[in-house]
């Protein structure tokens, strides 16, 4: 052989090698985004039918003001701007997030309905004490904060607030009088009744859903966005630098946006609250936060009350009939620089991103609305909500 014949020969085999390489790398860059997108996929999957599960409970076995809880989480920057809706966490040299994380709140309350116990309390509701159990022991993990309803055979109710923790195979807790938003207990002294007559110990379960950062430290470690959801409306202080004090439950990782928006009864007849007709509030970034609002003249409506009733169709929170949940994720770490801006940012709920340089993270939005049917609900359930004299129908159930 002689050189030029080697030299075209290295050079065709070149050629070909090239022509191989490029065909490997895209179809490595292919697979690396199909795993990536398929993980994003299946932690949305995952997040949604948690929180599906979760927030239809809301409102069961409880008055339906208490269902959510419209205040801001105290100790929060991101409260300063809007105190209940859209905390946003920019990026910077602490975090090194790639592009803004924002964050709706949800917290809700409602029954547990697997907790059902005999028991006691020593001591009026107005006051503090020890709810003793009747037979047998707590069976849940009591911690300070913790709220349980003790109901009497007669229909007399009220709320109560664990002071101390108590072990599941404790058969008591100590106990003081819940504060606002719950009702004032009344003093009735079937509450201390003990024996086969002692009132029912029911467990009040609260939720908050929110994005955190972790970790916040050190400056050189990015920041990962989690969707979590706190097993009480309050967060320890040191929670994001001592995970250990946390009660939170992770649904899902990389998640860069969390919207809720209400779905509100609607009538045919009683004009719409929000402008653009549908009556959901919270899901229109060109309007000013809309919420469910408790204060005046969005008046609760009365248990007797009529179903066409104007005032089931304002905007208070115990008109709720669904919650609607929108989710953006994004992957760990960016894709091939050749994607770069394939998946921008986009506008979800009430909040719209300003302008900012395209990166090459996948992204995946998702929506679900889950409905609220405990708010809706004229049937049986405990508290009794009728006000009518000798009406039995509504004294007990769940």
């Amino acid at each position: 052989m002689t050189l030029v014949e080697l030299l075209v020969g290295l050079v065709v085999t070149s050629l070909v090698l090239l022509a191989l390489s490029a065909g490997f790398i895209g179809v490595q860059q292919v697979y690396q985004r199909e795993v990536h997108a398929k993980r994003t996929v299946e932690s949305a999957r995952l997040a949604t039918a948690l929180l599906e599960r979760s927030v239809v409970l809301a409102g069961f076995g409880l008055p339906p003001e208490l269902a959510f809880e419209l205040a801001p989480l105290a100790g929060l920057p991101c409260n300063a701007a809007d105190p209940r809706d859209n905390c946003t966490f920019q990026p910077d040299g602490s975090n090194q997030l790639p592009q803004p994380v924002v964050t709706d709140d949800l917290a809700f309350r409602y029954r547990d309905p697997q907790y059902l116990r005999r028991a006691s309390a020593d001591a009026a509701l107005t006051a503090s004490g020890a709810i003793n159990v009747a037979a047998g022991t707590l069976g849940v993990q009591v911690r300070p904060g913790q709220h349980f309803l003790l109901v009497c055979d007669s229909g007399a109710w009220g709320f109560v607030r664990a002071t101390a923790p108590a072990d599941a195979t404790a058969s008591a807790f100590q106990f003081e009088a819940a504060t606002a938003p719950y009702p004032t207990p009344s003093s009735a002294a079937c509450f201390q009744q003990t024996g086969p007559g002692a009132p029912m110990l029911l467990l009040v379960q609260e939720r908050r859903v929110r994005i955190e950062l972790f970790p916040p430290q050190p400056p050189e470690v990015r920041a990962r966005p989690f969707l979590v959801m706190y097993r009480s409306l309050n967060r320890p202080t040191d929670c994001l630098t001592n995970l250990a004090a946390c009660d939170l439950e992770p649904l899902a990782a990389d998640v860069e946006n969390f919207q809720v928006a209400w779905v509100m009864n609607r009538s045919p007849t009683v004009p719409p609250l929000d402008t653009d007709g549908t009556q959901v509030l919270g899901d229109d970034p060109a309007v000013a936060p809309e919420l469910p609002d408790p204060a005046a003249p969005h008046t609760q409506p009365a248990y007797e009350l009529a179903y066409g009733d104007p005032q089931r169709f304002n905007a208070h929170p115990t008109n709720v009939r669904g919650v609607r949940l929108s989710l953006t994720l994004r992957t760990q770490h960016p894709l091939p620089q050749r994607q770069l801006g394939l998946y921008p940012v986009q506008a979800l709920g009430n909040w719209a991103p300003d302008a900012a340089e395209p990166d090459a993270f996948y992204r995946l939005t998702t929506t679900t609305s889950v409905r609220t049917p405990n708010l809706a609900s004229r049937t049986f359930f405990q508290p009794v909500l009728t006000r009518a004299a000798g009406d039995l129908l509504n004294t007990w159930g769940g």
